[in-house]
């Protein structure tokens, strides 16, 4: 709809939408004589429900000066509704130190799969660190009654919604117009933790690793710093499993247009001369070099498509700066 001439028009969108009959390597009865197969079958199915928004405001429009805005918002929940016969969790890949993510029913696809870390073992928590052949100054993990890995849903890889600022204004012959996009309610797998953090010693470890367990300083989640050979072993969880919602200064250009007389004499039609940048700031909690990665892309594990937000050492993004010129004849 429009309103005011044209200086408001905004549009709205909801969909609801279960898509069935994915193709999934779903796993196989151990009946079979197969404790660690699958196969691919026709066995998912997904509803996505949404909706989406966009607003436009022409909020300064005269002879020399226009300003007009524009703001997009989406958001989508989904839900998986049914897998293979029985329901059983299908884990998708990556295997890195256990498996990384989740479908199940119920929950999100890229559904985040892990252990839950609590901190350090204590002096005082010597006996219980004994019960799992740790020690203090180890991590400390929930565990099931009966001892084992304790695993649940740690963390989520598509975010619960997204937006993106858009301005333009001119003022005589300049213009300027920036996007900025926001993205919240997501996490990422910060996997690096494991050389660089969990594992000290073997390789360059990070700065957090000055916050390590001592005897005079046990109340950290990061373990104490030994020798690979006498570390714990390293899991994926919640320590790895990052807030990485993000603003980020998507794209920024500033031109100007040569006059009409300029242009004649020159004996063209128009003349303008631009600078930009790509990636000029990113405002997040995250860690690592950008929120916004996935290492292993597709290929990898059994569904890869259904895993994302993986970031082990992955190439930071760069800052793009141009200088253009646009010339009519």
């Amino acid at each position: 709809f429009s309103l005011f001439n044209g200086r408001i028009s905004a549009e709205l969108d909801y969909y609801n939408r279960t898509t069935k009959n994915l193709l999934l390597q779903a796993p196989i009865a151990w009946s079979n004589g197969e404790t660690n197969a699958s196969i691919y079958n026709n066995v998912g199915s997904v509803r996505n429900a949404g909706i989406e928004v966009g607003l436009t405001t022409v909020n300064i429009k005269n002879q020399d000066f226009t300003w007009t805005t524009t703001f997009l918002f989406a958001s989508n929940k989904n839900k998986v509704l049914a897998l293979n016969d029985g329901n059983a969790d299908i884990f998708p890949g990556p295997n890195f130190l256990g498996q990384n993510y989740v479908i199940r029913v119920g929950q999100p696809i890229g559904s985040f799969y892990g252990m839950t870390r609590l901190g350090t073992y204590s002096d005082k928590e010597a006996t219980e660190a004994a019960a799992h052949n740790l020690k203090p100054g180890d991590r400390k993990y929930i565990y099931n009654a009966d001892g084992s890995n304790y695993y649940s849903i740690i963390g989520r890889a598509y975010p619960k919604w997204t937006g993106t600022f858009s301005s333009s204004i001119t003022y005589k012959n300049f213009d300027f117009n920036f996007d900025i996009r926001f993205v919240e309610g997501v996490n990422t797998g910060a996997n690096f933790k494991h050389s660089s953090e969990d594992r000290q010693t073997i390789a360059n470890s990070l700065a957090t690793v000055l916050d390590a367990w001592t005897p005079e300083h046990q109340n950290t989640s990061i373990s104490q710093v030994r020798n690979y050979k006498f570390a714990q072993d390293s899991h994926f969880d919640t320590w790895w499993v990052e807030n990485s919602s993000f603003i980020r200064g998507q794209n920024f250009v500033l031109g100007y247009t040569l006059g009409n007389n300029a242009v004649k004499q020159l004996h063209l039609s128009r003349v303008r001369v631009y600078a930009s940048v790509q990636n000029l700031f990113v405002i997040t909690k995250y860690t690592g070099y950008d929120p916004e990665v996935d290492t292993f892309m597709s290929g990898y594990g059994n569904n890869s498509n259904f895993s994302q937000n993986l970031d082990f050492f992955s190439y930071p993004r760069p800052r793009t700066w141009n200088l253009g010129l646009n010339v009519t004849f």
